[in-house]
């Protein structure tokens, strides 16, 4: 059961990026182990590239703002300056809402 007050601030990443660039291509191997880990840590909820191969977005949780910078600086396309980045901001999830007693 999902209950609000036992989760972390939310934070929502929105990256750009060239579809065919060779140099994201060459580090995606080690951006995608990098989500991984986070993901199976819990700090990364859910991410995927727009429809428009462009960019993508991720979301994180974590304690507070420079806590998730310090997820998204130690991703390789940041590192690698692959990516640009186009904003990080904290997030107010709406659903699903905590459950009273379910």
């Amino acid at each position: 059961m999902y209950r609000e007050e036992d989760t972390l601030p939310v934070f929502v990443r929105e990256i750009q990026f060239e579809p065919d660039d060779p140099r994201r291509a060459a580090v995606r191997a080690a951006h995608l182990a990098h989500l991984a880990t986070l993901h199976e840590r819990g700090e990364l909820l859910t991410s995927g590239p727009w429809a428009t191969g462009d960019g993508a977005m991720l979301v994180y949780e974590a304690p507070d703002e420079n806590a998730a910078r310090r997820l998204v600086e130690a991703d390789p396309f940041f590192t690698e300056r692959v990516v640009t980045e186009l904003s990080l901001r904290q997030w107010n999830r709406v659903f699903p809402k905590a459950v009273d007693g379910a």
